[in-house]
């Protein structure tokens, strides 16, 4: 009915496909772009290694693991790629199978339950890889708590917003004005990570509305909402943007890793970039 659908909460492609869904723009990176990414920081950080991955079953484990070998390219070696159903009862036997490969990079594209105890097996059973699980999952009470935080020091992945409850960010006024945010409408909400995305999302929606002017038609909106240039939402990471246009609705294009450590996450190494 060419009704604008803006910012919805997920990346999946389909819904960052400006030719068949001209009406529809995510507000996430798409799980394509973000496997590629993970390929590309695996290729510049470790060249020549031997990676193992463990994915999903379906459209969400096979997108992004079409993007980890496009990232990959020939700069390092996949030597074992095991799926698992999202009815298994554990991964166990996937991870014995790839841990027998002698890779020394294990990707694991799964959703929580699979990753935790992906990540406790490992460790469990003395595989001591470099571990990197998607944006998804990097959830410190919902993911790596259930694996045990002492076990999951080290597991990297990519993010593009602020982590709220980290230090770092404690002198920062856009995470200053996110938290009183919170205080005065959301006091119940425990995920900061989802309440990060809608907050930014809110902002971005603000900005377009506001290159609008007074001609808020549907066009015009969608007009503005896939023309933005280098955009900035309060909640982003320094150095990544808002970029879209007529022809490419994926808002994300760059994220930046990293590394539990016990206890928060801390940034490493440079943004990684789909243009580079």
């Amino acid at each position: 009915k060419k009704i604008p659908q803006l910012f919805i909460a997920t990346g999946n492609s389909a819904f960052y496909d400006a030719k068949n869904h001209p009406w529809t723009i995510g507000n996430s990176v798409t799980t394509m772009t973000e496997g590629m990414l993970i390929g590309k920081q695996v290729a510049q950080s470790w060249p020549g290694t031997k990676v193992a991955i463990l994915y999903q079953n379906d459209d969400l484990g096979k997108e992004y693991l079409a993007g980890v070998k496009q990232g990959i390219g020939d700069k390092a070696t996949i030597a074992s790629a095991v799926s698992y159903e999202i009815s298994d009862a554990t991964v166990d036997s996937q991870i014995a199978t790839l841990q027998s490969s002698g890779a020394t990079v294990f990707v694991s594209l799964s959703t929580p339950k699979a990753t935790s105890q992906a990540i406790r097996r490992a460790y469990d059973t003395d595989w001591k890889p470099k571990i990197i699980i998607p944006s998804i999952v990097a959830q410190i009470q919902g993911t790596l708590a259930p694996a045990g935080l002492d076990k999951s020091v080290g597991v990297m992945t990519p993010t593009f917003i602020k982590d709220s409850n980290d230090p770092r960010w404690a002198d920062d006024q856009a995470t200053k004005d996110f938290a009183a945010w919170m205080k005065q409408y959301d006091t119940e909400v425990t995920d900061t990570a989802l309440a990060i995305a809608g907050y930014d999302s809110a902002d971005t929606m603000a900005a377009i509305l506001k290159e609008c002017g007074n001609d808020l038609t549907r066009e015009n909106i969608m007009k503005h909402a896939a023309s933005l240039t280098a955009y900035h939402p309060p909640m982003m990471l320094p150095g990544i943007s808002i970029t879209t246009t007529a022809t490419d609705y994926r808002v994300i294009h760059q994220m930046q890793f990293q590394a539990f450590n016990g206890k928060n996450w801390d940034l490493v190494g440079n943004v990684v970039s789909d243009s580079q």
